[in-house]
């Protein structure tokens, strides 16, 4: 019987560990997450068209465009995998683009433009849905992979 208890016990306080990794992995979805429906579109909309100076990498994680007065970093164009999956090819230094989106204010207070649509070599791409999710949302291989995740329906030429 104490051994049945003891396992009762063991068991319960690992389920209340479980729950607490998985919310801690998760992270927090306030109203103040760039991913956020609520916080993306109660941004301003703007209107970007410029030339590509400097793409994402590691120690600059937005695509920075010159719009001839100056230069607007915008963030949110989903992964490379996303786009190798839509046959598009990732906007490059010097090539022309526009881009419609959002700014939208942080909870540090910083502002941010996030697209929500990309026009580069003539094609058009939505980057979020009508709910403001990431058109690659689901990962390469999660829930989102085939047609509705990875952007195949989000991809119109023009």
């Amino acid at each position: 019987m104490k051994r049945t208890k003891m396992k009762g016990i063991y068991f319960v306080i690992f389920m209340a560990v479980l729950v607490l990794v998985s919310q801690a992995w998760s992270g927090s979805r306030s109203t103040n997450n760039t991913n956020s429906r609520a916080n993306l579109y109660i941004g301003e909309p703007v209107s970007i068209s410029g030339i590509v100076t400097a793409v994402p990498s590691p120690g600059n994680p937005g695509l920075k465009i010159d719009t001839g007065t100056e230069t607007v970093t915008v963030y949110g164009l989903g992964p490379f995998w996303f786009w190798e999956r839509m046959g598009v090819a990732y906007p490059a230094v010097g090539e022309e683009v526009s881009v419609e989106g959002y700014k939208v204010t942080l909870n540090d207070g910083s502002e941010r433009i996030i697209a929500t649509r990309i026009t580069v070599s003539g094609q058009t791409i939505n980057l979020r849905d009508d709910d403001g999710r990431p058109a690659w949302r689901g990962g390469r291989f999660g829930a989102g992979h085939g047609s509705k995740g990875c952007g195949w329906k989000h991809w119109s030429s023009q």
